[in-house]
């Protein structure tokens, strides 16, 4: 055992004592409607929350419709809705994809890839999109350093994280079916774009 190391019991009983649980919910009428198959990330003492189906292949905001974005703040134990910035014409695009999109925290913005606009899986409907969701001003941006290298395909309900400037998709539904390839992308602005990783 080296020095200063925990037993798994030990262990066990720290993260017990730590760990505590409570349901968050909205005191009034203004959460979001009931949703599965969205995207969600915390930046901060915020969640935001984008797209879903509202039943069986039902994108909650009508697919067709610019991705509408909720945040829940922890410490107001309360939703905020609509929290983008209105989009379209020559302000800055909107995503229109629905449901099965992946999201991940990178510093104070959300960046968001993939996901359906309703349908059936593999029906051309999947998306290889990247936005950028400015936490601060509510608005979005394509982003630039995505468009570049070899481009993952279109795919929708797969996993995505962050690490340092970088970030990580995998796996998902595609054209031809399940996916098991892992991309990377350097969101800063200068970066090669895309690369395969596996």
């Amino acid at each position: 055992r080296c020095s200063g190391a925990r037993t798994h019991a030990e262990g066990r009983r720290a993260v017990a004592m730590k760990a505590s649980l409570r349901v968050l919910s909205a005191a009034d009428c203004s959460a979001p409607p009931a949703r599965s198959s969205h995207a969600a990330a915390a930046v901060g003492r915020r969640a935001f929350v984008f797209g879903g189906e509202s039943g069986p292949r039902v994108c909650v905001d009508d697919g067709g419709a610019a991705l509408r974005v909720h945040a829940f703040d922890v410490d107001k134990g309360a939703w905020q809705c609509d929290v983008a910035a209105a989009g379209g014409g020559d302000a800055a695009p909107v995503p229109l994809l629905g449901l099965g999109a992946a999201c991940t925290a990178a510093e104070q913005s959300v960046v968001l890839f993939g996901g359906r606009t309703g349908g059936t899986l593999g029906g051309g409907n999947d998306k290889a999109d990247v936005y950028v969701f400015d936490v601060a001003t509510g608005a979005w941006q394509a982003a630039a350093a995505a468009a570049a290298g070899d481009l993952p395909p279109p795919r929708s309900y797969h996993a995505m994280c962050a690490s340092a400037n970088c970030v990580y998709v995998f796996g998902g539904c595609g054209a031809d079916g399940r996916l098991a390839d892992l991309w990377r992308v350097d969101m800063r602005a200068r970066a090669d774009g895309w690369r395969r990783l596996a």
